[in-house]
């Protein structure tokens, strides 16, 4: 992370010093996505959560800003465009910043899209006074805008509210192919792989959105596939599909929301990933203990990718009865 930090960060500034974005409470200053008005922060992040990858490329371009998202996701295709192991350390040391090399695979340093989508390179991104800026699994939120408590904020396990430090844990999670318990994590990975060169990823998230004074419950679909490069995974873009996927899932009222009806889904442009969010919760309230008490009661699904055609990547588990199957005709079987 860079910057000066001993700054704080100044609404004033941006009678000075930003650009528009094309929302209106979403202005560009220093680099990061500034939401100028709290009271429509969650309205503001609905607008930029409804775009594709295709949209928020453009959007982005449009207004010069480089999301977290971007910069994992531009990682990726240097990685691929790599023709020699001796050229990774240089890859490494250019990209380390959102991206590492773990258990033979390039992996986002931060795993919730939400963030990624926020967050500029550094990780930050600002609500009125509040300076926020993401690192792996958590969310460390500066009520005064005071960059000088990040350090510190970084040997905190909870939030400090006195002092106005405010800690979001970014949830657990567990990778689930088979029928069983949903436990309390907060994240389900499915994973399907195809002759040992594609693979398929399917992930459901449930999650407290905050502003720091209010909080509501979302879930997020996350699909991608990979493929190798000098014998590592790496994502890379190509064609999703996406059928049968719901959920059951408490939200911070701890009230069991349930979808009525199944998502089914066809991405036919070539993008790196597919975010979908599932804002169905209703249950905007005022911030308590920052911490992420959400989880699934039930979830299922399965999707795949033009590369791993009729290997889907599957999650079930809860109360459904009926699974999706990990094998089978999908829109790109010839």
């Amino acid at each position: 992370m860079t910057g000066c930090e001993n700054e704080k960060v100044s609404p004033t500034a941006l009678s000075t010093d930003y650009k528009e974005t094309g929302i209106e409470n979403v202005k560009l200053v220093e680099g990061r996505l500034h939401f100028t008005n709290p009271d429509t922060y969650f309205e503001d992040v609905e607008k930029i959560m409804s775009m594709n990858e295709q949209e928020l490329n453009d959007w982005e371009a449009s207004i010069g800003f480089t999301s977290m998202r971007a910069a994992a996701n531009s990682a990726h295709k240097a990685f691929g465009k790599l023709t020699s192991k001796d050229q990774i350390p240089a890859w490494e040391n250019e990209y380390k910043d959102v991206v590492t090399i773990k258990d033979g695979a390039v992996t986002d340093n931060v795993k919730l899209g939400y963030y990624k989508i926020l967050a500029n390179r550094d990780g930050e991104y600002s609500i009125g006074q509040t300076l926020a800026r993401v690192y792996p699994g958590r969310t460390v939120m500066i009520k005064d805008g005071d960059r000088s408590k990040f350090s510190e904020a970084l040997e905190m396990e909870k939030s400090d509210h006195d002092r106005g430090i405010l800690i979001v844990d970014h949830g657990h999670s567990q990778e689930i192919q088979a029928r069983s318990s949903c436990g309390t994590t907060q994240t389900h990975t499915g994973q399907a792989e195809k002759n040992n060169n594609r693979q398929a990823f399917l992930i459901l998230h449930v999650y407290e959105e905050t502003s720091g004074s209010y909080s509501w419950t979302s879930v997020q679909m996350h699909v991608y596939g990979r493929k190798k490069n000098l014998g590592i995974w790496m994502k890379y873009d190509t064609q999703h599909q996406m059928q049968e996927v719901n959920f059951e899932a408490y939200n911070n009222n701890n009230v069991l929301i349930s979808r009525s009806s199944d998502y089914n889904g066809l991405v036919l442009a070539e993008v790196t990933n597919f975010y979908y969010n599932f804002d169905i919760f209703g249950d905007l309230v005022l911030s308590g203990y920052y911490t992420n008490d959400t989880k699934f009661e039930s979830a299922k699904g399965r999707s795949t990718t033009r590369g791993t055609d009729e290997h889907w990547a599957t999650i079930c588990c809860g109360g459904y009865t009926n699974c999706p199957q990990t094998y089978g005709e999908s829109y790109f079987t010839p």
